[in-house]
C-alpha cells in the first residue's frame, strides 16, 4: 500500500516516510503539506493518496482550517479530489461555499470535478434548497463533467433568469440532442440575458449542425430587444459563410433603423465570411456608408482571405483611394484616405504603387507618412 523509501524536505530539513512506520509517515507528510515550501506541497500531495482513507481525516482538518495560509487549503483541497467519499465531498462543496477566495473556490472546484458523480449528485440535491440554490448552481456549473447534464438541463428552467443564463452557458460544452433542445427554448427566452446564452452556445454546435437551419434560428434574434443578444446572432451569421447570411447582414445595414453599433457589427461579420456575395455587399454598401462605416469596410475587405476575393476588394480600395484623393478631402476623410492608402500596402497591391507615389508628396503629412509605409510593404 505504501511506497518504500520516499523522501520529503520542508523547512525542518529531510524527512523520510517509511512503510514500516505508516502513522508517522502520514503524521511527516502532513507535516510536510503544512510547513513545506510549494514544491514540497505539490510533491507531496502525490503520494498522499497513497496513505488510503488514514489520510483523509487530518486532510479535512487542514481544509476546514481558516486560520491557515490559502496555499495549505488549496493544496489539500486538490489532494481531497482523490477521495471520493460523502465527508469529502460535503467539506469541499461547503469551502466552494463559504470562502471568498477565487483560488480556493476554483480548486474546490476542480477537486469536486475530480470526484464526478457522487459530487454532481450531492450539489443537486442542494439545488432544492433555495438558500444554497445559486452557490449549487456556479459549483455545477464549474463541474466539467456530463454527470451535471442532468441538473444543469433542470436548472434551464428554473425562474431566476439568471441561473438559466447559467445553465445555458455550461450546457454549451455538452453538443447533444437533449442540449440543443434546451438551447433552441431559450432563444425565446422572456429574460435577455437567457437568449444571448442560447445565441451563444448555437456557436459550440456550429460544426454539428446544417448552416442554414441554424441561419434560420438566428434571424429571428437580428430584431432582438436586447443589444447584446442582436450582436452575438450577427457574429454567429458571420461564420457561416452562406450568401443568404450574407443577404441578411447587407439587407441590416441597410435598414435606415438598424443602430450604428450593429451596422458596423455586420460589417465585420461580412468580413469574416470570406464570400464573394460578403465582399460584393461591402462595396454596394460603400457609397451611402458614413466614415466610421468605411472605415470598416476596409478593414473588412483587407484581410480576405482569397486571391480571388483580395484582387476584388484590391480594386475597389485603389479606386476609392484615388477617388477620395482627387475631391478635395474634408479633414474628416482624412484618417480613412491614410487607411485605405496603408491597407493597399499591406495587401501588396502592386498597381497601387503609383498611386501611393504620388501620394508620398500630398498636402497632408499624415498620409504622406501612411504612403510609405505602404510603399515599404509593397517593396
Amino acid at each position: 500500500m505504501y511506497s518504500s523509501s520516499e523522501t520529503h524536505s520542508h523547512n525542518t530539513g529531510p524527512q523520510t516516510v517509511s512503510v514500516d512506520q505508516p502513522e508517522v509517515s502520514l503524521n511527516r507528510a502532513i507535516d510536510t503539506l503544512l510547513l513545506g515550501n510549494f514544491h514540497d506541497r505539490w510533491e507531496v500531495t502525490k503520494r498522499l493518496p497513497n496513505f488510503g482513507e488514514e489520510a483523509i481525516s487530518p486532510i479535512l482538518a487542514l481544509l476546514g482550517d481558516d486560520s491557515l495560509d490559502w496555499e495549505v487549503r488549496w493544496f489539500a483541497a486538490r489532494t481531497l479530489g482523490e477521495f471520493d467519499r460523502p465527508e469529502v465531498v460535503a467539506a469541499l462543496l461547503s469551502l466552494f461555499m463559504a470562502t471568498e477566495d477565487e483560488e480556493l473556490r476554483q480548486s474546490a472546484a476542480d477537486a469536486l470535478t475530480q470526484i464526478g458523480p457522487s459530487a454532481v449528485a450531492a450539489l443537486a440535491h442542494s439545488l432544492r434548497e433555495r438558500d444554497r440554490k445559486p452557490i449549487a448552481a456556479q459549483a455545477l456549473a464549474q463541474i466539467r463533467h456530463r454527470s451535471t447534464i442532468p441538473p444543469l438541463l433542470e436548472l434551464a428552467q428554473d425562474e431566476s433568469a439568471p441561473l438559466r443564463a447559467l445553465a445555458l452557458e455550461a450546457l454549451a460544452g455538452y453538443p447533444e440532442p437533449r442540449v440543443l433542445t434546451a438551447v433552441q427554448a431559450a432563444l425565446v427566452d422572456p429574460a435577455g440575458e437567457v437568449r444571448l446564452q442560447a445565441v451563444r452556445a448555437l456557436g459550440a454546435y456550429r460544426q454539428k449542425l446544417d448552416p442554414q437551419d441554424l441561419m434560420d434560428w438566428l434571424e429571428p434574434r437580428l430584431q432582438d430587444g436586447h443589444l447584446g443578444v442582436c450582436q452575438a446572432a450577427i457574429a454567429l451569421l458571420g461564420r457561416l459563410s452562406l450568401p443568404t447570411a450574407a443577404a441578411r447582414l447587407i439587407a441590416l445595414i441597410q435598414t435606415p433603423t438598424t443602430p450604428k453599433s450593429l451596422r458596423l457589427k455586420a460589417i465585420q461579420s461580412l468580413g469574416w465570411m470570406g464570400i464573394r456575395p460578403a465582399v460584393e455587399g461591402l462595396l454596394e454598401i460603400w457609397q451611402e456608408a458614413s466614415v466610421d462605416e468605411r472605415s470598416a469596410i476596409v478593414t473588412a475587405l483587407s484581410h480576405q482571405p482569397e486571391a480571388e476575393l483580395r484582387e476584388l476588394a484590391a480594386q475597389a480600395l485603389l479606386s476609392w483611394l484615388q477617388q477620395l484623393s482627387l475631391e478635395r478631402p474634408s479633414s474628416e476623410l482624412e484618417p480613412l484616405r491614410r487607411q485605405s492608402a496603408l491597407a493597399l500596402g499591406q495587401m501588396r497591391v502592386v498597381a497601387a504603387r503609383a498611386t501611393l507615389e504620388v501620394l508620398k508628396e500630398d498636402p497632408d503629412e499624415g498620409m504622406r507618412l501612411h504612403a510609405i509605409a505602404a510603399l515599404r510593404h509593397l517593396d
